[in-house]
C-alpha cells in the first residue's frame, strides 16, 4: 500500500489522453489491454466481542497496460492501477490523508494510482537502452531474492504483485542466453544512488548469473551468485554476502524447488536465512526479509480446465509469525475469472492486520 500515491482522478485521465494521442500520431498504433479486477472481503478479528468482530474491506483495481505496436527499434510501455477502496481499506488511506488536503466531500471513495511501469526503451545495434519506471527482477525466486533490490512483491496480494522502480537500464547482449544487465536508480546525491550490474550465461542448462551491488541510500555493497535449472525438480537459489564501510559483513541465502505431476499436480518451496540481524538490515520496501529466516510452500491442483485449488503459507520461521491462504479458482467465462479465498494470520497482534480474512476476487481480462 505504501508504494501507492493518492492522486486526483483527473491524472489518469491525462495519462490515458497522453497515449491516445501518441497512438494517433504514429502509423501503427500503440496496443492497450489489461483487467478489472473486484475484491470483496470479510475481515475478521477474534480478540473482540462478536458482534464486533467483522468488518468490510473491498476494492475495484483497474489495470491498463500500453505499449506501441513496433518495437523492432524502439518501445514505449506503462502499466498503471486505477484503484477505489472501500470499507475498511479506505478508512486506513484516509486515516493517513493530512488534515489540510480533506475536503467537505470525506465520504467519497478514495482513489489510488499506481504506476508499475512507464518508461522508453531504444534498441541499438549493440545495446538496449531505457529510462523510466520498470519491473527490475534481478534474483530468480518466486518470492525470497537476495540478489533482487530493485522490486517488491506485495505479500499480501494473492498473486504476489510486483512493484516498480525509477530506473536507467542498458542491457548488452553476448547472445541469446547470455551479456550484461547494468541498472541504477534515477535518484539524487542526497537520496543516494543505487546501481547494480549482473552477467548472466547458461551452463550446461542452467541459467547462472553474477551480480555486483551498490546500495547508495545505505551505503552498502552487495554481491551475489544465483542459478536455475531442473534435475528432475527444478530448482534455484541465490547467495548474497552484504558488507558496508565499517567493516559489517552478513550473509543471505535462497533455496528453492518446483515440481509438477502430468500437468495435474504443481508444488513449489522456497527458504530464506539470515546470517544475522545487523547495521546492515535495510529498511527499504524492497527488502522486507532482510532479517530472520523464512519459509514458503504452496500446492496446487488443477480439477480440470476450468477450476483449481491451491494452499500456500508464508511465514518468518523463527518468531512464528505469517499467514496461510486457501484458494479455489473458477474460470466463469472466457476470460473472467472468480477466486474465493481464505486467509488465517499467525502471530501478527498488534499489527493492522486481522485473525481471519475471506474474500471473493473477480477478474476480467481485455
Amino acid at each position: 500500500m505504501n508504494i501507492l500515491r493518492i492522486l486526483l482522478p483527473i491524472t489518469s485521465v491525462m495519462i490515458l489522453a497522453g497515449f491516445m494521442g501518441f497512438a494517433n500520431a504514429q502509423e501503427n498504433g500503440v496496443l492497450l489491454w489489461g483487467n478489472l479486477q473486484n475484491d470483496a472481503t470479510i475481515l475478521q478479528d477474534k480478540d473482540t466481542s462478536f458482534r464486533n468482530q467483522f468488518d468490510f474491506a473491498g476494492d475495484n483495481v483497474l489495470t491498463l497496460n500500453l505499449r506501441n505496436r513496433n518495437t523492432s527499434l524502439a518501445k514505449v510501455e506503462a502499466s498503471f492501477d486505477l484503484i477505489l477502496l472501500y470499507g475498511h481499506n479506505a478508512d486506513t488511506v484516509a486515516a493517513q490523508i493530512p488534515s489540510a488536503l480533506k475536503v467537505a466531500a470525506v465520504r467519497l471513495t478514495p482513489m489510488l494510482v499506481d504506476v508499475r511501469k512507464l518508461y522508453a526503451a531504444l534498441y541499438l545495434p549493440f545495446a538496449d537502452v531505457s529510462i523510466g519506471r520498470q519491473i527490475i527482477n534481478y534474483g530468480f525466486g518466486q518470492v525470497f531474492s537476495p540478489m533482487d533490490k530493485f522490486s517488491a512483491i506485495a505479500v499480501t496480494d494473492i498473486a504476489f504483485k510486483r512493484s516498480g522502480s525509477d530506473v536507467a537500464r542498458v542491457r548488452v547482449p553476448f547472445g541469446s542466453l547470455a551479456g550484461i544487465d547494468a541498472v541504477a536508480t534515477l535518484s539524487s546525491r542526497r537520496q543516494g544512488v543505487d546501481a547494480a550490474a549482473k552477467i548472466y550465461g547458461n551452463w550446461n542448462g542452467f541459467d547462472v548469473s553474477a551480480v555486483g551491488i551498490y546500495q547508495g541510500s545505505r551505503d552498502q555493497y552487495l554481491t551475489g551468485i544465483g542459478f536455475k535449472g531442473d534435475l528432475l525438480l527444478g530448482f534455484h537459489g541465490e547467495a548474497v554476502e552484504y558488507w558496508n564501510r565499517q567493516g559489517a559483513q552478513k550473509f543471505s541465502g535462497m533455496l528453492g524447488a518446483d515440481y509438477s505431476i502430468f500437468n495435474t499436480w504443481y508444488f513449489a518451496a522456497e527458504y530464506l536465512c539470515n546470517e544475522k540481524d545487523s547495521a546492515l538490515d535495510s529498511r527499504s520496501i524492497a527488502d522486507l526479509f532482510a532479517t530472520g529466516q523464512w519459509g514458503f510452500a504452496s500446492a496446487r491442483y488443477c480439477i480440470n480446465d476450468l477450476m483449481s485449488i491451491s494452499l500456500s503459507a508464508l511465514g518468518e520461521i523463527k518468531a512464528k509469525r505469517g499467514f496461510v491462504t486457501a484458494q479455489y479458482l473458477y474460470n466463469i467465462v472466457q476470460n473472467v475469472n472468480a477466486t474465493v479465498y481464505g486467509r488465517y494470520y499467525a502471530g501478527v497482534s498488534g499489527t493492522n492486520l486481522p485473525d481471519l480474512e475471506y474474500g471473493l476476487r473477480v477478474d476480467a481480462a481485455f
